[in-house]
């Protein structure tokens, strides 16, 4: 793939250093310098302040940082594009989920996408509910996976409703109700998964 100036910024502000970017990029720090400075005469400022430790944004970079994610965001949607144009091959999905629904319903889903489209590649990034819809607009996902009450901005489709169920011992309180809500529930130590 042919890395953009923008790609490589991403990169630098990932990795927080200018070497530890090239080695991962496969180019020479010099060539990664000269990148990042040839995009910040284009910008007219300083994205990056270079410290011992490394590099951290500039308040300019601050600034310009939402723009520059959109238009690596329209970059990939760019690359995205062109692989649909040539087919559904050697392309990489971007999928935003989390536990539950990785763990019990993708897999026998990618399988049966992967024996239609067998060179099709599959990355998961757990996340949060509520950033799945984020990562969607901002073009860092394909993909995501969220409960409805977490989409505000994107268009989605309901695949299936889930109960959530609280587990007590018989001689329990809360044993004798047939639904229980969450201030009920909050009044006792519990034990729930993180997401």
């Amino acid at each position: 793939m042919n890395l953009t100036k923008y790609d490589i910024f991403f990169k630098v502000l990932e990795t927080k250093t200018i070497s530890q970017a090239a080695k991962d990029l496969g180019y020479s720090q010099s060539a990664v310098s000269q990148t990042i400075k040839s995009l910040e005469e284009e910008l007219e400022t300083t994205l990056f302040i270079r410290q011992k430790s490394g590099v951290i944004l500039s308040k300019d970079g601050l600034a310009y940082l939402p723009y520059l994610k959109s238009v690596q965001a329209s970059l990939d949607n760019l690359r995205t594009k062109k692989q649909e144009m040539k087919g559904l091959d050697q392309v990489t999905l971007r999928i935003g989920t989390f536990t539950s629904v990785s763990r019990h319903l993708l897999p026998s889903l990618m399988e049966e996408f992967i024996e239609m489209y067998p060179n099709i590649q599959f990355e998961l990034y757990q996340s949060e509910y509520t950033n799945i819809e984020q990562q969607l607009l901002e073009g860092s996902l394909d993909l995501g996976f969220t409960c409805i009450d977490a989409i505000h901005r994107v268009q989605y489709q309901e695949l299936y409703y889930d109960e959530m169920f609280a587990l007590v011992p018989q001689s329990h309180v809360l044993a004798n109700y047939e639904v229980l809500s969450m201030k009920q529930i909050a009044k006792y130590p519990f034990i729930q998964l993180d997401e």
